[in-house]
């Protein structure tokens, strides 16, 4: 992340803060204008209630969501499905130098069969696995999946949920375009 993200990410976590303030809307609006004056970010939106933020910045999109309402980036293919009742609470989408999706959320289940079923639909969207780690570790089970399928490369990571937001299992993807 260059400094003008990190800058961005910031006023952005400050401008959800303030929102939720007591400001209502009119604080949702002066921090949305803040951000997009001072930085590289436009379209941004903010909802303090929700506790949700998404725009652009330098072109790449993002959604948050406390609340784990956050969605899919765009560019997701159609064809890899994601565990059924993903909270998601971050996606992001950037494409310099190459198109990158990230996405963290949790779901409800156990670290096993979470995994198993990522695997499978990485495997039904045409990835092809190269590295399978499912261990018990100190904190609980967590595994590490690589991938590669036509388009892109995949790094799924699973494992059990400290954040409190969202069910008892964290996901998080890391799609990246082959070069």
């Amino acid at each position: 992340m260059d400094v003008r993200r990190g800058v961005a990410a910031g006023l952005v976590g400050l401008a959800l803060v303030a929102g939720t303030a007591g400001c209502g809307k009119i604080g949702e609006k002066v921090a949305e204008e803040a951000i997009e004056r001072n930085s590289d970010c436009e379209d941004i939106d903010i909802d303090a209630d929700e506790g949700a933020v998404s725009g652009s910045c330098s072109g790449d999109g993002f959604d948050a969501s406390v609340s784990g309402d956050a969605e899919l980036p765009a560019e997701w293919p159609a064809d890899l499905a994601v565990p059924e009742g993903l909270a998601i609470v971050t996606s992001t989408s950037t494409d310099t130098p190459v198109l990158s999706l990230n996405v963290v959320g949790s779901v409800d289940g156990e670290v096993p069969a979470v995994y198993e079923t990522i695997k499978t639909q990485l495997t039904a969207a045409g990835f092809t696995i190269d590295t399978d780690s499912l261990a018990e570790g100190p904190t609980g089970p967590s595994g590490t999946l690589a991938a590669t399928g036509p388009e892109l490369t995949a790094a799924v990571v699973v494992a059990d949920n400290v954040s409190g937001i969202g069910g008892p299992v964290s996901v998080t993807y890391s799609l990246t375009a082959l070069g």
